[in-house]
């Protein structure tokens, strides 16, 4: 029996740790993201009478929200980070391909 705010916890630490290490190096595809946000969905609210959308919990607890990691955006920006630092790194086939 855990608590919400344990539970987003787990979310975090447990069921997207593996997606952030893949997500740098290939982006998600949208069937990936959609079984992955169902499946948290799932976990957060599997016994409770009350749903609230994932995109209320997205929101920052000064908003009102979770603070819940908002997993398509943050898988986005971190293969967008670390293509930046490939292709900043000098002799990477990136930086070649960017830069002629």
């Amino acid at each position: 029996m855990l608590t919400l705010d344990k539970r987003i916890q787990f979310v975090h630490e447990y069921l997207t740790a593996r997606a952030w290490c893949v997500s740098q190096i290939y982006p998600p595809p949208d069937v990936c993201v959609r079984q992955l946000n169902t499946t948290i969905s799932w976990f957060l609210w599997k016994d409770d009478i009350f749903h609230v959308p994932l995109s209320t919990l997205y929101r920052s607890k000064e908003e009102g929200g979770w603070d819940l990691k908002n997993f398509p955006a943050k898988s986005h920006a971190l293969l967008l980070y670390r293509m930046r630092q490939q292709m900043m790194e000098q002799g990477t086939i990136m930086s070649a391909w960017m830069w002629t």
